[in-house]
């Protein structure tokens, strides 16, 4: 008993062993404290927070929440237990209902599924800084769009089999019509399933399943074409000339001489600090890490690169990176792209400002690095066991040296 409340207010966990009382006792204290923060806020509780009431009601007395449907087409002695054990939560309706089931599901609509998203898949976006998680929601609330666009909104629930393979056709016209390419169809679709599967997990709902197996088959029609890349001649004769970049603003002339010796994403260059320039290293190079503000796209993105040449020259000019295109690296991206198209610097079609990553990887491979050491400067996923550490610095230092370009900073700012 908690002395100064009554006896009505006591809440029993249902248990002798203090680790699951432990646990119940965590999931209670959560539980009032968001009922007490929505009465001092002056709101009523939601259908949604009903619901998720009710789960954790049913798992507070040792149960996975399940509707009264599955509970009756189930197991008889989970059907039996839950019967006994709601009788026992007979003064708190609420539990006996959880138990048995009867909480009535929120209506989830299609429209609502990034929300949803980002309110139960915390632990997923953990880390990204707020232009990181506002760009990784473009695409999905895109394919959101897509949708409704051809079924119109309907609840999670409602969406059937044939509604999803009715999209997926939706995708295979548009491919065809459009002359897109597979992989932008199964992206799109992928990236709806991948927001409810946290939703899923939260709420104990299924609206997963009629999503399984949704895919459109790559064919030579339909499949992504060449990566095109600046020929290095190009580069080394036109883009690094010094008068072709001269009326580019600082600091985009510096990204883009970055680029162009490191092979970075444009937005690992424009998310740079000054922790992660280390120009005074035996070795000057770039660290491309996770931080507290950002979390990048995989593992092997996280890097550490070599600055020679031009690069070298860039970072040297900017050694706090760029706060200007922090978290904004599509601004970047659009200024220079409009830069190059102005002044006809894409030599070709298909040639975009992306394509001096494409060129760095064929002067790496030009040289002869093993696969791993491919990948080690790439930030690409390494498909083999890694034996051994990965490639050092000095190695690196070895390799870009060897493929730099001529650049001699007095003659460029001449």
């Amino acid at each position: 008993m908690i002395h100064g409340l009554p006896d009505r207010n006591l809440i029993s966990l249902k248990t002798k062993d203090m680790p699951v009382a432990i646990e119940r006792a965590a999931i209670v204290h959560e539980e009032l404290e968001k009922k007490w923060h929505l009465l001092s806020e002056g709101h009523a509780e939601t259908a949604q927070q009903e619901y998720e009431d009710g789960i954790r009601r049913a798992r507070l007395a040792g149960y996975g929440y399940r509707t009264t449907r599955q509970i009756a087409n189930g197991d008889l002695e989970d059907l039996l237990s839950r019967v006994s054990d709601a009788h026992m939560h007979i003064s708190q309706p609420k539990t006996a209902k959880a138990i048995l089931g009867a909480v009535e599901k929120p209506v989830h609509m299609f429209s609502q599924l990034a929300d949803l998203y980002v309110q139960y898949n915390s632990d997923g976006l953990e880390g990204m800084s707020e232009g990181q998680i506002k760009r990784h929601l473009v695409a999905r609330r895109r394919a959101i769009d897509y949708f409704i666009s051809v079924l119109g909104d309907k609840p999670l629930s409602a969406i059937t089999r044939e509604d999803t393979l009715a999209f997926k056709k939706w995708w295979e016209t548009k491919i065809r019509d459009e002359g897109l390419t597979a992989h932008t169809a199964n992206r799109s679709i992928g990236d709806i399933r991948g927001m409810i599967t946290p939703v899923d997990n939260a709420l104990q709902t299924d609206y997963w399943s009629v999503w399984g197996k949704l895919r459109i088959k790559q064919t030579n029609a339909n499949k992504m074409g060449v990566r095109h890349a600046f020929p290095k001649e190009y580069i080394q004769d036109r883009l690094l000339a010094p008068a072709t970049l001269k009326t580019l603003q600082m600091p985009r002339r510096a990204i883009v001489l970055t680029m162009i010796e490191t092979g970075l994403r444009p937005t690992e260059i424009c998310n740079l600090d000054s922790s992660c320039i280390a120009l005074d290293d035996e070795y000057p190079h770039i660290v491309v890490a996770d931080r507290d503000d950002r979390r990048y796209k995989s593992d092997a993105s996280i890097r550490k690169i070599p600055l020679v040449g031009c690069a070298l020259y860039a970072m040297r000019k900017f050694p706090d990176g760029f706060p200007e295109y922090r978290d904004k690296s599509d601004s970047a991206t659009t200024a220079i792209g409009r830069y190059f198209r102005r002044n006809n610097l894409y030599p070709e079609k298909g040639i975009t400002l992306y394509s001096l990553r494409h060129s760095f990887s064929e002067r790496i491979r030009e040289f002869g690095v093993t696969d791993r050491e491919e990948t080690d400067l790439m930030g690409h996923e390494f498909d083999r066991p890694k034996y051994g550490e990965a490639t050092t610095l000095r190695r690196k230092q070895d390799i870009l040296q060897s493929i730099a370009f001529k650049f001699d900073p007095k003659i460029y700012e001449a």
